[in-house]
C-alpha cells in the first residue's frame, strides 16, 4: 500500500493511511474474484474449443468418407453415360449418313434436272439473241450511216458559214488597218 505523508498532524497520517490501505484490499478483492471468474471461464472455452475441435474432427473424416463415396458414384455414373453417348453417337452418325446419302440421290437428280432445263433455255435464249443482235446490227448500221451523213453535210455548212464569216472579218479588218495606215501617215507629214 502506499502512505502519502503531507503536512498534517501524526493523527491525520495514520487515518489517510488506514483507508487507502481499506480501500486497496477492497480492490484487491475484487480483482481477485474477477480473476477467478476468468479463469473459470478460460477453463469453460478450453473444454468448448476441445470438443468443437473433436466434432470438427469427427464431421471432416465423415466428410471425407462422403466425398469419397459420391466421387466414386459419380465415377461410374460417368462412365455408364459415356458409354450409352458412344451408343447414340454411332447410332446418329449412322442415321444421318443414310440421310445423307438419300439425299445427295435427290440433289443429283434435281441437279441434272436443273441442268437440262438450263441447256434448253441457254439455247432458245441464245437464238433470240442472235436473232435480235442482227436486227439491232443492221438498224444501228444503217444510223451510224445516216447519221454520219448528217454530220459531213453540218460539218459542210459550218465551214461555209465560218469561211464567209471569216471573210468578212478580214475584209473588215483590212479595212481598218487601210484606215490606220491612212490615219498614221496623215500623223507624220503633219508632225
Amino acid at each position: 500500500f502506499l502512505c502519502i505523508i503531507v503536512p498534517y498532524t501524526h493523527v491525520s497520517l495514520q487515518i489517510l493511511c488506514v483507508l487507502q490501505s481499506e480501500s486497496v484490499a477492497v480492490k484487491e478483492r475484487e480483482l481477485s474474484l474477477l480473476l477467478a471468474r476468468i479463469r473459470d471461464e478460460v477453463v469453460v472455452s478450453v473444454q468448448r474449443w476441445e470438443r468443437l475441435q473433436g466434432e470438427k474432427a469427427q464431421l471432416e473424416q465423415s466428410f471425407e468418407r462422403e466425398l469419397k463415396g459420391l466421387q466414386e458414384e459419380q465415377q461410374q455414373e460417368l462412365k455408364a453415360l459415356q458409354e450409352r453417348l458412344v451408343e447414340e453417337r454411332t447410332s446418329e452418325i449412322q442415321r444421318l449418313r443414310q440421310q445423307q446419302n438419300s439425299h445427295l440421290v435427290q440433289l443429283r437428280s434435281q441437279h441434272q434436272e436443273q441442268i437440262e432445263e438450263m441447256s434448253e433455255n441457254h439455247e432458245r435464249a441464245m437464238m433470240e439473241m442472235e436473232a435480235t443482235h442482227g436486227a439491232t446490227l443492221a438498224t444501228l448500221q444503217e444510223e451510224h450511216t445516216r447519221t454520219i451523213k448528217n454530220l459531213k453535210m453540218a460539218h459542210e455548212q459550218q465551214k461555209k458559214s465560218m469561211e464567209e464569216e471569216f471573210e468578212k472579218l478580214r475584209l473588215s479588218l483590212q479595212d481598218q488597218v487601210d484606215t490606220l495606215t491612212f490615219q498614221n501617215r496623215a500623223l507624220r507629214d503633219r508632225a
